[in-house]
């Protein structure tokens, strides 16, 4: 623009000059002004240009008001008109605004088609008619700015001035011009440079936004040209390696990073540029501006202009040392799990919701039996009939944990490879899909089986008499509400038998306890033999026994029943230290006859006991007999011990049998009775002096079957009941 400005003056100057003038209208208030003193040449009066409509300019023309008088025209070499008309058209085709304004800008002067079109004009004649120049600038100041230029130097170039055209719009406009002081104007020419300054706010607004975009993106980023040196980095850039942005834009990796990385990445730089290939990405690290080390990956691509030469790079940083932190952290926390997997007592496994195992570590398949974690998960495919010892079981699991999604300490029996049954306590949780389905199950078991043992024999420990293998007291009492309870729902009736060693303190006081125990355990066993399963004898405490009876008859029955369990127990017994013969009195009460409850039942049948202790000891009496004199059993006078005879005073009785008149003494019971001691009815009778069995009626509702104990109440716990002892112990719960 600079060189183009003074050549189109040039040309207009010669083509006024050489008379061409025809484009030139000069104005004021409505009347002709004379051009400039360079324009007052002579013409030919014939020639080619005449008829064209060029004015005749050797005739002067009147000075304008505040304009110098034009010197007489001085008659120069006339050029030809083919040269004149040439420059007129030049000067009329140029694309370059030519004008000359008066100094207070009031009026236009001079100006071609150019001009006045930038000015929004559509013609020449209204450009000099309607125009003042003074009130065009858009801007404040910058007419004042202009003429300060002028005065200062006689001449600017390149002055950027914003005009205001009649229609609104605004027109960016580059002046080149100088000042005549003398004749008050300024002339000059101007280019329209409003779209190149469009482009070029555009083009900074891009770069603005582009650069806004960079710095928003929280990994560094750069541009580096084909030389290798940054020119454009974003702020994570500078925040990253602490250099400003003006310390980075024109310098190279070498100038900012630790010399064996910037060798490494300005030589796979420099391939990617030579050889091609779009993009590259390697691993290095880098200093940060505390002077920390940093593990970073640098992703490089190529740019390329429109022709395919490449012009650099431009890249990406990525911080990866918390990355890399963490994936060791997760490697070492998978080792650990497993080995925590591999090595585990317990048993940890993962199931499909249809019941597949699909993982499973050496513990699991050590606990149900196979050989290898491998082996059981291709071996069991269903796990409802193949581990479940209880198939339902599995439904039931499986519906909790589509409600409740964890389980802990769930105890089930299941199956092993070779058929044998354990107890697993399993803690379990649920995975679940994106729609809330159930898809696996994981889960820890351990193998509870010897637990679930000892805690039956502590039960049984805790219920048991030490020294005779009865159930104790606590035993007796629970027993006794169960019966009643049952009882109650079946219409059955329940006897209680409440008896005392008659001559046991003399035998403890004269041959020591060591005896006296030994002959609480042989008597004690004969009272468990002498009773049907559903029947319970037990140790209430010292020589004092109580046997619950299940489903008796009546009071015949009962006074049966304890004659013979008198008559057992008088039977003589020979110890190492001596042979001991002892009574036993025996009271009895009967429900709901004499009692609804376990304590008004026990204390009816203690008290008839304590009335025979009265009135003669070693027979039995029943609740509610309290007017009849006690009932003793036939008596060997002769022996004088009160020994009933055999089969005397009972006939008819249903649950008694002849004893043989002289039975032998029995040999000691040991301290713990033996598995299956309880013998059945059958077993019983084909010993010597053993009771039958009965066979009692089954009450209206669910009364035990005859020769079984009552039915047992449900069990949810799965621990079975354990049967020693004449009766049946229900689980601790």
């Amino acid at each position: 623009m600079t060189i183009a400005v003074p050549l189109w003056l040039l040309l207009a100057g010669l083509a006024l000059g050489l008379g061409g003038v025809g484009a030139y209208v000069v104005r004021e208030r409505g009347r002709v002004l004379p051009p400039p003193e360079a324009l007052r040449r002579p013409a030919p009066a014939s020639g080619p240009s005449a008829g064209r409509g060029v004015p005749d300019l050797r005739q002067s023309a009147p000075a304008a008001p505040g304009v110098a008088a034009p010197s007489p025209p001085v008659a120069p070499e006339a050029c030809s008109s083919d040269a004149a008309a040439f420059f007129q058209r030049i000067y009329e085709s140029a694309t370059v605004g030519i004008f000359r304004t008066s100094v207070d800008g009031e009026r236009v002067l001079l100006a071609n088609e150019a001009a006045a079109t930038m000015f929004g004009y559509a013609s020449v004649a209204e450009f000099l008619e309607r125009c003042r120049p003074a009130e065009a600038y858009a801007e404040p100041g910058q007419r004042e700015a202009l003429l300060e230029a002028l005065a200062a130097r006689g001449r600017v170039e390149d002055f950027e001035i914003f005009v205001t055209r009649p229609d609104g719009s605004r027109k960016a406009l580059a002046l080149t011009a100088s000042l005549n002081s003398e004749d008050g104007y300024l002339e000059g020419a101007m280019l329209d440079v409003t779209a190149r300054r469009r482009a070029e706010r555009e083009l900074r607004d891009s770069h603005l936004f582009l650069q806004t975009v960079m710095d928003t993106i929280p990994n560094p980023l750069f541009y580096k040209d084909g030389r290798g040196q940054f020119r454009h980095v974003n702020s994570a850039f500078e925040q990253f390696l602490g250099h400003g942005r003006r310390e980075v834009i024109g310098r190279g990796p070498a100038e900012l990073m630790p010399p064996e990385v910037a060798a490494d990445w300005m030589e796979r730089s420099e391939a990617l540029l030579t050889n091609g290939g779009g993009m590259h990405r390697f691993d290095t690290w880098l200093r940060t501006r505390n002077g920390s080390r940093r593990d970073v990956v640098i992703q490089e691509g190529l740019v390329a202009d429109s022709a395919g030469k490449h012009l650099g790079l431009v890249g990406v940083i990525t911080d990866v040392t918390d990355l890399k932190r963490i994936e060791a952290d997760l490697r070492e926390a998978w080792a650990t799990y497993r080995n925590i997997f591999d090595n585990a007592v317990d048993g940890i496994f993962t199931t499909t919701a249809e019941g597949r195992i699909v993982r499973a570590n050496a513990a699991m398949a050590r606990i149900l039996g196979y050989d290898s974690p491998e082996e059981l998960t291709r071996a069991v495919t269903d796990l409802a009939g193949q581990v479940y010892a209880t198939p339902g079981k599995r439904m039931e699991v499986l519906a909790r944990m589509q409600e409740e999604g964890v389980l802990h300490g769930h105890e089930v029996e299941v199956l092993r490879r070779d058929g044998s049954r354990v107890w697993l306590a399993c803690s379990l949780r649920a995975i679940r899909g994106e729609d809330g389905a159930l898809l696996r199950i994981e889960g820890v078991a351990s193998d509870v089986s010897e637990r679930r043992r000892e805690v039956a024999e502590l039960a049984e420990r805790a219920l048991t008499d030490p020294l005779t293998g009865l159930p104790n007291r606590v035993a007796f009492e629970r027993e006794f509400e169960r019966m009643l309870a049952q009882a109650r729902r079946s219409g059955q009736t329940v006897g209680v038998l409440f008896m005392d060693l008659d001559g046991f303190k003399p035998v403890n006081d004269t041959y020591g306890h060591q005896t006296g125990d030994e002959l609480l355990r042989v008597l004690g066993g004969r009272l468990r033999e002498r009773l049907r399963v559903s029947d319970m004898a037990s140790r209430i405490g010292g020589d004092e026994f109580g046997v619950l009876l299940w489903n008796v008859s009546g009071p015949q029955t009962m006074e049966c029943i304890a004659g013979e369990i008198i008559e057992t127990l008088n039977i003589p017994v020979d110890l190492d230290a001596c042979r001991c013969e002892v009574g036993v009195s025996v009271g009895g009460s009967l429900f709901p006859a004499h009692g609804d409850t376990p304590r008004e039942l026990t204390s009816r049948a203690d008290q008839a006991m304590y009335r025979v202790k009265q009135r003669g000891r070693n027979h039995f009496r029943l609740a509610g007999d309290d007017d009849a004199e006690a009932r003793p059993p036939a008596a060997d006078a002769a022996q004088g011990r009160g020994l009933p005879a055999a089969g005397v005073g009972r006939p008819g009785c249903p649950l008694a049998a002849p004893a043989p008149a002289s039975a032998p003494a029995m040999a000691p019971v040991p301290e713990q009775p033996p598995e299956g001691a309880s013998s059945s009815a059958s077993q019983a009778a084909s010993e010597p002096g053993a009771v039958p069995d009965p066979a009692p009626k089954p009450g209206p509702d669910s009364g035990p079957a005859p020769n079984r104990g009552p039915a047992p109440e449900p069990n949810d716990e799965g621990l079975g009941e354990t049967e020693f002892g004449g009766f049946r112990l229900e689980p601790i719960e």
